[in-house]
């Protein structure tokens, strides 16, 4: 198994690490998100009056960047991916949103959709994707432009991207026809053609330059299929599929279908990535080798994309073992080898920080499915080394006032300094390179998502806490997945649609989250008699939305004694505010949430009165995060404190009742066997009222299971120690007090429900039999039934 960043004894508490390494995990998580706002400025000054970023931004040449200059699609790619992620216009690679406050958002927002509408227009005008270093529609250009889809609800700059990425089509079809174990030239068009396509005269063309095999040209290619796979973009069915040979003859194309190329793709770049790695790992062990860390990370990265499972942990921890040795003799992990040479000896190379964020995007898709996040706790420690040498590299100055655009397109705002940074080839204190700085907010961005990471990983494994699901990819379409999950769980099949508990979850939650919604709501109360599967519905909602789930009970506070309960609580809390995308179910903890004003309250231990209203500011706190969704399950409703019942702590409050007849049809038909056309005796579905999904599955199980018999299920429900007591224990909540019905304990909604599915089945009898059929739990008082029925707020005939 992989280890912490920073191994801690087998005797470390939960306690321990927030008191001691937690703080500086989230210090490094504030310095980002200041760092980021920061840096948010340069891209809003340094761009022309028609949009477009600048290359680079000089303090002693301010104005030059707000010249209308010839679009760099490279550089205007690299800078829009990298806003689009800050913003939350586009996924990072984990499959999540940013979720970054910033407080220029808006002004960031708009020269993003400026830059896109600027990029898109020349793209059409030259009929191409160019790029001043790589040629024409090359891979590198063309995947970040890729890596703008897949946003948010109103997905306008996925569908500018869409749009751009067409007229690279059929030259990125054919690229992926290549195998990177060749000789084979991932980049074709090199700058020499950037020059032809300009109008630079033939005499004065350069050369074409040398493509050298490397391992950054295939993960951009590889990045750019994972992507069109992710937005359901077909990229190996856009290709002729017949060749013409010499003669003028038509033959077959050996990939000869869609399915095919896809899988021959994945062949060659697993093939490629795999042996390049075991290659660089080889070389990690040599003094004075050709081993280039860059490679590794790069390698890394496109074996997890093509083939996840051939990364196990011995290796990624192997990996990361090599990286951070390496640190001891440079913090950073320069890349040696070069993309081209040109015949003048000049070379093309990656840089520094787009192997940290390579390495980045591998722990995260390697984490993605793990509870612990081991991974990303074990890197910590190199990347908070990578982080300080990035921040050492800072460029920070302010424009003179008279510098100071007035230009709408390059607002700037006074008093405030611009920061970035500039290749690491050159030392300018007085520049900054715009693709470079796009570059360090994607790792600004990929850093902080793993340092939370790391924060949950280690918290949840250090509280105990069950954990019921585990985090995984979220499914193509959680929308149709749920229309299954109605079919099969909700309880009321038979109720008005719009009033079915599940139906109401999936316009509340399930749609929201499924599609990033802002504001969408984060916290359920869901209550109801035993049985009815409260922890099914937090199951449920955890595999359609991709989520981890976890389970949080009374003995989790409890754990330690009486004596450390608070400061149990404060750090259960503390864990559950540091998930992401979990759901969370709070199960049947109503001993700390009691009504202050109940008399169950008065006569509880003096611990559990003294927990409650830390309770409510703690619940708060988790709810306002809106990071995960929690739901508190509870049998009884009215227990539960009315302040925390209310808005702005719990959104929805929901019950969920008992199978109904229908319902309960359902159940009986499936676990006896019988088919679509097979019918249910009706004696049967009567005599399971009151059971839930499980009490049936079971009865069913031990009379037989599949093809049991009618008299072998009924004899199983007839059974003395199966009968549900949910009525009767109903009944036994309500009092006799000085000769009067104390109704204060009692729960009028859900025994109303039990009600209705009693009259649903003898239709002809009133309350008065349901009392008297439940009779040994309801108190001796003679005016019982005329009160429950105004309780109930019944007719006298009912």
């Amino acid at each position: 198994m992989i280890t912490s960043p920073s191994p801690s004894p087998a005797s470390e508490t939960l306690e321990d690490y927030l008191a001691g390494d937690y703080h500086q995990d989230m210090d490094d998580i504030r310095e980002l998100e200041e760092t980021l706002e920061r840096t948010a400025n340069v891209f809003i000054y340094a761009r022309a009056k028609d949009g477009t970023w600048a290359y680079e931004l000089s303090r002693d040449n301010a104005a030059a960047a707000q010249e209308d200059r010839k679009v760099s699609h490279g550089t205007q790619g690299m800078i829009a991916a990298a806003l689009a992620k800050m913003l939350g216009d586009s996924r990072l690679p984990s499959g999540t949103l940013a979720r970054l406050r910033i407080k220029s958002k808006q002004d960031l927002k708009a020269a993003l959709k400026i830059g896109l509408e600027r990029l898109e227009d020349d793209v059409i005008r030259t009929g191409t994707l160019i790029s001043g270093s790589f040629g024409r529609n090359d891979p590198i250009t063309t995947s970040h432009i890729s890596e703008l889809r897949g946003g948010a609800v109103e997905d306008k700059v996925s569908a500018r991207a869409s749009k751009i990425l067409n007229l690279a089509s059929a030259d990125l079809a054919a690229l992926v026809r290549l195998d990177p174990n060749s000789d084979a030239r991932l980049l074709p068009d090199l700058p020499a053609y950037t020059a032809k396509i300009r109008g630079v005269p033939a005499a004065q063309q350069p050369k074409q330059p040398k493509y050298l095999r490397n391992a950054f040209v295939p993960l951009r290619i590889a990045r750019i299929v994972a992507e069109a796979e992710e937005s359901n973009v077909k990229i190996f069915s856009k290709y002729d599929r017949t060749k013409s040979t010499a003669r003028g003859q038509v033959r077959k194309d050996p990939f000869r279908s869609a399915t095919v190329a896809q899988s021959t793709f994945k062949a060659w770049y697993r093939r490629f990535f795999e042996s390049t790695l075991h290659e660089q790992l080889s070389y990690s062990d040599i003094p004075d080798s050709r081993f280039d860390p860059a490679e590794l990370i790069f390698c890394l990265e496109g074996l997890l994309i093509v083939s996840p499972r051939s990364v196990d942990e011995r290796l990624m921890a192997r990996v990361i073992d090599v990286l951070e040795a390496r640190q001891d003799e440079s913090a950073h992990w320069r890349p040696n080898r070069p993309l081209y040479a040109t015949p003048q000896g000049m070379t093309m190379l990656p840089i520094s920080v787009e192997g940290a964020v390579s390495l980045m995007r591998s722990i995260s898709l390697f984490d993605r499915d793990k509870d612990f996040q081991d991974a990303s706790r074990k890197a910590v420690g190199m990347l908070r080394r990578f982080w300080q040498w990035l921040l050492a590299r800072s460029v920070e100055f302010e424009l003179e006032p008279a510098e100071q655009s007035t230009a709408k397109a390059g607002a700037m705002i006074a008093g405030q300094k611009l920061l970035g940074w500039h290749s690491e080839h050159v030392n300018d204190p007085g520049l900054i390179h715009l693709w470079d700085t796009s570059q360090v907010i994607e790792f600004m961005l990929g850093y902080r998502q793993l340092l939370q990471r790391a924060v949950a990983g280690r918290t949840l494994e250090l509280s105990g806490l069950k954990v019921n699901r585990s985090a995984g990819r979220r499914p193509d379409r959680p929308l149709r997945q749920w229309v299954k999950v109605v079919e099969k769980y909700e309880p009321q099949l038979s109720t008005d649609k719009k009033k079915q508990v599940y139906r109401k979850i999936f316009t509340t939650f399930i749609a929201p989250w499924a599609q990033d919604r802002p504001g969408k709501a984060s916290s359920m109360l869901l209550y109801g008699p035993p049985g009815t599967g409260k922890s099914t519905v937090g199951e449920n909602i955890a595999d359609a939305l991709g989520m981890r789930m976890i389970t949080v009970t009374v003995s989790d506070f409890l754990g330690r004694g009486g004596a450390h309960v608070e400061a149990r609580a404060k750090a259960i809390f503390q864990t559950l505010e540091a998930q992401f995308d979990t759901v969370i179910l709070f199960d049947e903890i109503d001993a700390f949430l009691l009504d202050r004003d109940s008399n169950r309250y008065e006569k509880q231990d003096t611990l559990f009165q003294f927990l409650t209203p830390g309770m409510l500011t703690k619940i708060n706190d988790l709810h306002k995060l809106g990071r995960s969704i929690f739901i508190i399950a509870t049998n009884y409703k009215d227990r539960i404190d009315p302040a925390i019942q209310r808005k702005g702590r719990i959104d929805q409050h929901y019950l969920l009742g008992l199978p109904d007849k229908e319902r309960r049809e359902a159940i009986l038909k499936e676990e006896i066997g019988l088919g679509d056309n097979g019918t249910v005796p009706s004696k049967l579905v009567d005599d399971s009222v009151f059971y839930g999904y499980s009490d049936i599955k079971a009865a069913v199980a031990d009379a037989g299971g599949k093809g049991a018999s009618e008299q072998a299920v009924a004899d199983r429900l007839a059974e003395p120690e199966r009968a549900p007591a949910t009525v009767a224990s109903y009944l036994k909540r309500v009092k006799v007090e000085d000769d009067k019905l104390d109704w204060s304990d009692f729960p009028p909604i859900e025994f109303d429900g039990l009600w209705k599915l009693w009259h649903e089945t003898h239709q002809t009898k009133g309350i008065d039999d349901l009392l008297a059929a439940y009779k040994n739990g309801a108190p001796k008082h003679d005016k019982l039934l005329e009160e429950l029925k105004e309780q109930l707020k019944l007719n006298s005939d009912d």
